[in-house]
């Protein structure tokens, strides 16, 4: 598995960078609202560092990933409270209706109507969701775009915002908002950067391309950002998806239909 490689290099290289977009996502949870809350795709644990203290232990905090490394990364800088555990984010394995909070930063929940639903269902009625994502349109995405064309792949992925509301609302939430957030990250010169992009690994659904051309591919497309001092400034646009798991009715009110 990809991240159970890197994981090491993941949060030596790039958890510093992903702080700021962890905080986005965390600084939106009210203190003291939730009692349970289950993360998906946690990773090494940036989120959770930042949340769990809010949450344990008066509560409980469930933190998923599928890839173990990551998560054995994460078990040495979250409160012990924490559960930890392996797991797909679209089969969580706790009973429907077990979380007042369902969260995540930068993981793929969003692009299917099949994510949203397994939050549904681990969320109580009257549960919220929180999911930070990429926008679109920011610099580094450029620069990736520009190295995909070089290496004949295809171009780089965004999200369409009207899609994922759209996919929230399917899944049967309601009072769905996405806020935006433009973030600024540099790095201390183009090899700090390709050092970064290394720690990903590279993406097994992607086809396989010499370490050499790739480095080449992004250090050419770096060079435009290179600033007077040697700094690599880029920046991203991030999301925030806000949405609620409504009240159910009574059984005298009109049932409303989920699409399906």
């Amino acid at each position: 598995m990809q991240y159970d490689e890197v994981a090491e290099k993941y949060e030596r290289h790039i958890a510093p960078k992903y702080r700021p977009i962890a905080s986005l996502v965390a600084d939106r949870v009210p203190r003291g609202d939730c009692l349970a809350v289950v993360e998906l795709a946690a990773g090494t644990g940036l989120l959770t560092r930042l949340l769990a203290p809010r949450v344990v232990p008066g509560g409980s905090y469930l933190a998923t990933d599928v890839a173990a490394r990551m998560l054995g990364v994460a078990r040495r800088h979250v409160p012990t409270e924490v559960e930890l555990t392996v797991a797909d984010l679209h089969a969580v394995p706790v009973p429907d209706r077990s979380a007042d909070l369902v969260v995540a930063s930068l993981s793929p929940a969003q692009d299917t109507v099949r994510g949203f639903r397994e939050a549904y269902r681990l969320l109580r009625p009257g549960g919220r969701l929180l999911l930070g994502f990429w926008g679109g349109n920011y610099s580094e995405q450029r620069l990736l775009a520009a190295a995909r064309r070089d290496l004949e792949l295809q171009p780089y992925p965004t999200s369409n915002v009207s899609r994922v509301k759209r996919r929230a609302a399917t899944a049967g939430f309601v009072d769905v908002t996405v806020d935006r957030a433009r973030l600024d990250v540099t790095h201390d010169d183009v090899e700090s950067y390709l050092t970064y992009r290394a720690a990903f690994g590279w993406p097994p659904s992607l086809p396989a391309r010499p370490e050499r051309d790739i480095r080449a591919a992004l250090r050419r497309h770096a060079r435009p950002f290179v600033q007077d001092d040697g700094r690599v400034r880029l920046d991203w646009t991030i999301r925030v998806l806000r949405a609620t798991r409504p009240i159910e009715q009574s059984a005298t009110a009109p049932a409303r239909a989920v699409a399906t």
